[in-house]
C-alpha cells in the first residue's frame, strides 16, 4: 500500500539521511542544505554537489537544459549556491513534468572536514497540502496552498487524503505546536494512520541528537510495516 507522511517540523530542509516530501504538480521545490560546526555556527564555503534522479525511469536531470536524460548530459550535477542571509546552501528545482512522479535529490558535501551524503525523496502529486502549521512564518511557506484569508484550507483538503498517513511533530516546537499535529491526525479519515510526538524536541530537531534519532526511528518503524 502506498504510504505518505506529513512532517509538522519543516517544509524542505535536508535534515536526515533520507527524507520524504510531497508537493503539488508544478510547485518549485527548494533543496536546502544547512551545515553547522560543533559550536552551532553555520559553515559556508564548502563544495556541496546536487544530482536529481526521476524514479519512474531512473533518468538524471541535466542542469544545462532542464530535462531528464539517460545519457548525454551536459551538466548532470551542480554545486549548490549559498544564501548568506539564511546561512544555507540551496537550489530551486522547477519541474517540467506534467504528470505525478517521484524524484530523488542526492546531496554530496565533498569537504574533508564535513563530508556528507544525503538523499531527499520528493513525490509530486495533485492537490496536496504541504503543511499543517498556521503559525509558520510567511517567508517559509511559499509552497503552501493558502485561502483568501491567508490560512491553510485544511478543513477542505485533509479529509480528502485516503492513503496511509504518518503525522510527526516535535513536542516543544515553537512554530508548529504539537496540538496542530493532533488536530490533523483527528481530521484524517483513513483507518491506517499514526501520530508520533517527539518528546523534548523543538523546531530545530535536525540538530538535536536525541530528537533526530527518535524522528528517524519513527520513519523506519512506519515504512517497515
Amino acid at each position: 500500500m502506498k504510504k505518505i507522511f506529513f512532517t509538522i517540523l519543516f517544509l524542505c530542509v535536508l535534515c536526515c539521511p533520507v527524507y520524504g516530501i510531497t508537493r503539488n504538480l508544478g510547485d518549485t521545490h527548494l533543496v536546502q542544505y544547512t551545515l553547522i560546526d560543533v559550536d552551532g555556527n553555520p559553515v559556508s564555503g564548502d563544495t556541496v554537489i546536487l544530482q536529481i534522479q526521476r524514479v519512474s525511469d531512473d533518468y538524471w536531470w541535466d542542469f544545462d537544459d532542464s530535462t531528464f536524460k539517460n545519457s548525454g548530459w551536459t551538466d548532470s550535477d551542480l554545486q549548490l549556491s549559498y544564501e548568506t542571509m539564511g546561512e544555507y546552501y540551496y537550489y530551486k528545482f522547477v519541474p517540467t513534468d506534467t504528470s505525478a512522479d517521484e524524484y530523488i535529490f542526492v546531496v554530496d558535501n565533498v569537504s574533508t572536514t564535513y563530508g556528507d551524503h544525503q538523499a531527499e525523496v520528493v513525490s509530486y502529486q495533485a492537490d496536496v497540502i504541504m503543511s499543517y502549521c498556521p503559525q509558520m512564518p510567511t517567508g517559509w511557506a511559499l509552497d503552501v496552498v493558502q485561502g483568501e484569508d491567508g490560512k491553510l484550507p485544511n478543513d477542505h483538503y485533509i479529509p480528502q487524503i485516503t492513503v496511509s498517513t504518518l503525522v510527526v511533530a516535535s513536542a516543544n516546537d515553537e512554530f508548529c505546536p504539537a496540538e496542530n499535529a493532533k488536530q490533523l491526525y483527528h481530521d484524517l479519515r483513513m483507518q491506517d494512520k499514526k501520530l508520533v510526538i517527539i518528546p523534548n524536541a523543538t523546531h530545530r530537531i535536525s540538530v538535536e541528537r536525541e530528537g533526530h534519532m527518535l524522528f528517524m526511528e519513527a520513519l523506519y518503524d512506519w515504512f517497515k510495516d
